[in-house]
């Protein structure tokens, strides 16, 4: 896909579609737009990561070392987010992001959001009020995975026979 064939605007879809399009407007205006193709890494797990990215097409995964194992956490498709979390809490990246099929995508570095922030104070409150709610529905999705697991483990073990 070539530049002149890419978005110039946010559609209103998956997490997107919860912004008014006034909203999505001043994002696309405030970011970029790109094609990324498979193998593309959007984050780099324990390197510093400065941008969010919005997948609007394509999928991506993101894996975690952990103990000596490559453990999947998640897989990311069209109207998800990689990134809100170092956006807003600058770290190094707690996962490894790799597109898994060719992708387009908005993207926004750390100085676009601040220089948006700066610019257009109104938009950002709905924008932050965004991403704080997918940040919550990330926690607690994970949170259900891991009472799930530690049910799962305690279940395994009062199934052992000793």
């Amino acid at each position: 896909m070539d530049s002149e064939s890419l978005p110039h605007e946010l559609p209103a879809i998956g997490l997107l579609s919860e912004l008014d399009e006034s909203v999505r407007k001043v994002l696309a205006a405030a970011g970029r737009f790109e094609t990324l193709a498979v193998g593309t890494g959007l984050a780099l797990q324990g390197h510093p990561h400065r941008t969010l990215t919005v997948l609007l097409s394509g999928r991506a995964a993101v894996h975690c070392h952990a103990n000596g194992d490559y453990v999947h956490l998640a897989d990311i498709k069209a109207g998800e987010t990689i990134g809100e979390m170092n956006l807003l809490d600058p770290q190094k990246a707690s996962a490894d992001v790799k597109v898994t099929e060719k992708a387009t995508a908005w993207i926004i570095d750390a100085d676009q959001f601040q220089a948006l922030m700066q610019s257009d104070p109104v938009h950002v409150v709905q924008i932050l009020q965004w991403l704080g709610r997918q940040l919550c529905r990330r926690l607690r999705n994970d949170a259900e995975k891991m009472l799930r697991q530690a049910l799962e483990s305690r279940a395994r073990f009062r199934d052992m026979d000793y």
